[in-house]
């Protein structure tokens, strides 16, 4: 249900003076601006950058100070928005999703060299038979723009990228000259497992990125969820969402993996009131119509021993996922839909043969996903949670309530038809 706070975007502008909220956020822009190029300038030497629900609650301290509340960063709803999809290394162009008017192919890789260094790498360098140019002249027919996903998830490899003025210049430069030689619309940054000490310094990374491109081309950057909690140590807390603001045009929050097959515990990958939560912490520092909400278009498989002479197989079985038993894998629709039907599917090398179910394909009213659960042939319990055309579209609704620039979904050959039919018609 649309908040109340929403429908004030509509209130009469004041005619004495400028407000102190204006004042106050024009200053802190422009204070946040000056120490990104303070940073980025000291980086390239010159001339030579968890779960738990807490509505309304603002972020511990980070970077710049957030804004009095985070309803104040609701701007007036964007004419145009984006439905943007990753599509994992693709080599030649395969067509564009109904609805979907930005492609990000994870084409540019940040990979360690032969003397231990950061190396800059396109897929074709990687040894692909990739048709860059069929793909964006492709695209570009269908009415879509290209935004040349960069990936670094080696820690080490992207503390160098991220501190040393050097390296900085260098993978800069890569990415201004892959930018113009594939004919690239822009860019979105997709850096995990940062070390949370340098989330400033990734800020200036960032700003120097988007300075090194001409002006008409756009820089997105992907970040993950805040946890409920402050942990210094958690790479999840190694964006800083205010600097970052300002160095790229657009933030996409990955706003999904609750669950995963690192949790203790199985549940969905993006119930819709976690996803909310995630999304407010974020608007405290974002501007709504800079944000992209994360939509995934999986879920995942957890399986369970089951006790001996256990009285209720589902309060009482047991995770082997995080024991060296069987790994929980994540799941697709097509996949769920063949298990429905056939009673047996192959996700991920591993082999799932209903013996009894529990529960079929079920929506959960209390996290807006669907779940279900079976014992299978070898007398594992297993638990599936994913998403179908009605998750989807209640998620991808957030973007028109809180008036964001759009959706992007993880990823394009995880898609079903109407599935984009969904996400496209609830933002509109």
């Amino acid at each position: 249900m649309p908040s109340p706070h929403l429908r004030k975007m509509d209130r009469k502008k004041k005619k004495r003076s400028i407000p102190w909220k204006t004042l106050f956020s024009a200053g802190l822009g422009l204070i946040i601006l000056i120490a990104i190029i303070v940073i980025a300038a000291k980086g390239c030497g010159g001339d030579t950058p968890a779960s738990g629900a807490i509505f309304g609650t603002p972020p511990p301290a980070q970077g710049a100070a957030p804004t009095p509340n985070w309803e104040d960063n609701v701007r007036p709803e964007p004419a145009d928005k984006y439905v943007m999809t990753w599509d994992y290394k693709p080599t030649a162009f395969e067509g564009v999703p109904e609805g979907v008017n930005v492609l990000c192919p994870t084409w540019l890789y940040v990979e360690e060299g032969a003397s231990g260094t950061p190396s800059f790498e396109n897929i074709a360098d990687q040894g692909a038979n990739a048709d860059f140019e069929g793909y964006v002249n492709s695209a570009h027919g269908a009415g879509a723009e290209v935004w040349g996903t960069v990936v670094s998830f080696n820690p080490e490899l992207s503390k160098r990228v991220i501190t040393d003025g050097t390296t900085r210049q260098a993978f800069c430069a890569w990415l201004a000259e892959q930018v113009e030689t594939l004919n690239l619309d822009g860019l979105c940054l997709d850096f995990e497992r940062m070390d949370p000490d340098n989330k400033m310094d990734y800020s200036a990374l960032v700003f120097q990125v988007k300075s090194s491109l001409p002006k008409d081309k756009t820089v997105c950057v992907s970040v993950t969820v805040k946890t409920a909690v402050e942990q210094p140590d958690n790479w999840y807390q190694s964006y800083d969402y205010p600097s970052l603001a300002e160095a790229a045009d657009y933030i996409a929050l990955m706003a999904y993996d609750q669950h995963t097959a690192s949790s203790e515990t199985a549940g969905p990958g993006a119930a819709l009131p976690w996803v909310e939560d995630r999304l407010r912490r974020a608007l405290w520092e974002i501007p709504s119509d800079q944000l992209i909400l994360g939509i995934p278009f999986y879920g995942y498989d957890f399986p369970h021993a089951i006790p001996e002479g256990a009285e209720d197989v589902e309060r009482d079985a047991e995770p082997i996922w995080k024991n060296g038993g069987m790994k929980a894998v994540a799941v697709l629709r097509a996949q769920i839909e063949k298990l429905n039907s056939d009673g047996e599917v192959t996700v991920r090398n591993q082999a799932l043969a209903v013996d009894r179910w529990i529960t079929r394909d079920t929506w959960s009213n209390e996290f807006q996903v669907r779940y279900l659960s079976f014992v299978d042939k070898q007398g594992l319990l297993h638990r599936l949670w994913y998403e179908d055309d009605q998750s989807v579209a209640k998620k991808a609704a957030l973007v028109k309530q809180y008036h964001l620039k759009g959706a992007a979904v993880w990823q394009q050959d995880y898609g079903r038809d109407s599935m984009w039919q969904a996400v496209s018609g609830a933002i509109q």
